[in-house]
């Protein structure tokens, strides 16, 4: 790629299928992947094919593909700068999710494949280290596509880029299916599995393992693993992971019918008895298209109308002429919402808001409702109080990543998330430029207390370089030392003046003084008399870097 102009800054991660990296071109940063398999020819075609649709295509839950490029086999894919990390790290150390905020991931993750599937296109390559997370929690999809070419090694019998991904990995693909829509439908079950239970469907201790296990074994039920998860959700999940394909949702549209509906009886405390597995499901949740009804079901269906016709009856009486009867509402979930939303939820439903108990809580963020007591959906009287548990913030915080970034920024992220700067290190460095951070100790995604120090390693630029001293002097003459200063000016402000300061045994003199603009660069020969001179280099007049030349 060093034709290309880009700087392979820092290598992120590697798995059997591609290697991530931290770039940059043009002063700008990118995420780039290398695929490691070489492509053939064929599949270089259907490569090309895929790339060119994925790099017109805007989602705010997909990555945005700025280009891609080919170096003979090689493939590099160049994608917009991504900050936080994978949904599989944040697997490792939140997991299990809340209901509602697994079900949140869930809708962004298929809201991006529904915009895929649209165009024709197939994720192919589904699981939690291909979904990122910002650190402001938004939900972002890699590497759509991108396995799809590489098919041919499965149904050779290579599993080995199966590995890490066959959990995830509907059982029809290790028998040689290529991937679809109902393939990537699997993907997001089991992924949703493991955000509600911490652990995968499906686990062994190699990928052919995992492989016999799907196709040989039922999913598990999650509420078996985790008890707090509602029937309905529970549903959502094993519809998803069915081995039949005919038994799964048949369109992520579908599938996202079902979690928006979870999603909304969470919020106003709904009832979630029911499930898509069930087979009255669909008279339960009927669908926009019309259907050939059987006697039988116009039946059911002319029951059910005629006890919602005795219920709004019976409200009609309790509302407007009163049974003696105190009137009761569900309390609803007011998870995850600020306390103005929680005020004017409650008014509605006739509650009120009680004691407010301030909680540190590592899911919900700082200001925003954890719970309430009576929980949701219990059954209370109208006008009582609702207690509210709210987030003061997590007592524990990830450390984000620093490198690359200018040291005041770093610096006010860090005061933001109540962490402070400890010890700071000016260093030359020959790729990042003056004032960018360059490592951080604790390092990145480090799990901290708040108010933990950290240090951090910031760039002064390329080095000040010295050539190696002469052996001796010319007789008569005293000993003589010279060095080069290298330097690119930094940006920031329009103007900088640079000055290059030598202290030899007859003092310290200005060797070199000059305005310059960012982005200029320096290459000075300055010379001292003695054994030992100092070079000190200043920005602004303030010490950028000192080095003794011996």
């Amino acid at each position: 790629m060093v034709e290309e102009g880009f700087e392979l800054l820092q290598k992120l991660s590697a798995n059997s299928l591609v290697v991530s990296y931290l770039a940059r071109k043009g002063g700008v940063n990118y995420h780039l992947l290398a695929l490691q398999p070489p492509l053939g020819e064929e599949n270089q075609k259907v490569f090309l094919q895929i790339a060119d649709k994925l790099k017109g295509l805007t989602h705010p839950n997909l990555a945005t593909l700025v280009d891609y490029h080919l170096e003979g086999e090689k493939v590099f894919l160049i994608y917009e700068e991504l900050r936080g990390m994978s949904l599989k790290e944040r697997f490792k150390r939140l997991a299990p999710f809340p209901p509602s905020v697994a079900v949140e991931m869930a809708i962004a993750i298929g809201e991006a494949l529904s915009a895929l599937h649209k165009e024709g296109l197939i994720h192919g390559d589904l699981h939690p280290g291909n979904v990122w997370v910002t650190p402001e929690t938004h939900i972002k999809l890699l590497n759509a596509g991108v396995f799809v070419p590489f098919q041919t090694f499965i149904k050779k019998g290579d599993f080995s880029l199966l590995i890490e991904r066959a959990p995830y990995t509907a059982p029809e693909i290790a028998g040689g299916s290529p991937p679809s829509p109902l393939t990537d439908i699997y993907s997001l079950g089991a992924i949703l599995f493991e955000a509600l239970t911490s652990s995968p469907p499906f686990e062994g201790p190699d990928p052919l393992a995992i492989v016999v296990k799907q196709n040989s074994e039922p999913a598990p039920s999650p509420r078996k693993l985790n008890p707090g998860i509602p029937r309905a959700l529970e549903g959502v999940v094993l519809k998803a992971l069915q081995k039949d394909q005919n038994r799964r949702y048949s369109s992520i549209n579908e599938m996202l019918e079902d979690l928006k509906g979870i999603r909304n009886a969470l919020r106003y405390g709904l009832p979630l008895s029911w499930s898509p597995m069930d087979e009255e499901a669909e008279l339960i949740r009927p669908r926009l298209e019309e259907k050939k009804e059987a006697p039988f079901i116009k039946s059911a269906v002319f029951i059910i109308w005629s006890l919602i016709g005795l219920a709004l009856l019976f409200l009609f009486l309790y509302a407007f002429v009163g049974l003696g009867v105190p009137r009761e509402v569900v309390v609803p979930d007011l998870s995850g919402r600020s306390l103005e939303e929680a005020r004017d939820l409650l008014q509605r439903n006739g509650l009120k808001i009680g004691d407010i108990v301030e909680r540190e809580s590592e899911t919900v963020p700082k200001g925003y409702i954890i719970s309430t007591q009576p929980p949701v959906g219990s059954l209370v009287r109208k006008g009582r109080k609702i207690n509210i548990i709210v987030s003061i913030g997590a007592p524990y915080v990830v450390l984000p990543d620093l490198r690359s970034l200018d040291e005041e920024r770093a610096r006010k992220l860090l005061e933001d998330m109540g962490l402070t700067v400890g010890d700071v290190s000016y260093v030359p460095d020959r790729i990042l430029p003056f004032g960018q951070v360059i490592s951080q100790s604790p390092p990145p995604n480090s799990r901290v207390a708040k108010g933990t120090q950290v240090n951090l390693k910031v760039s002064l630029g390329p080095p000040v370089e010295a050539p190696p001293p002469s052996i001796s002097a010319p007789p008569g003459q005293e000993e003589s030392k010279s060095a080069t200063v290298r330097l690119v000016v930094p940006d920031r402000v329009e103007r900088r003046n640079i000055r290059i300061e030598v202290e030899d045994e007859n003092g310290t003199h200005i060797a070199y003084e000059q305005v310059h603009k960012p982005g200029d660069i320096i290459d000075q020969r300055v010379e001292g008399q003695g054994a030992e001179i100092t070079v000190r280099v200043y920005i602004d007049d303030i010490l950028a870097k000192e080095e003794k030349i011996r």
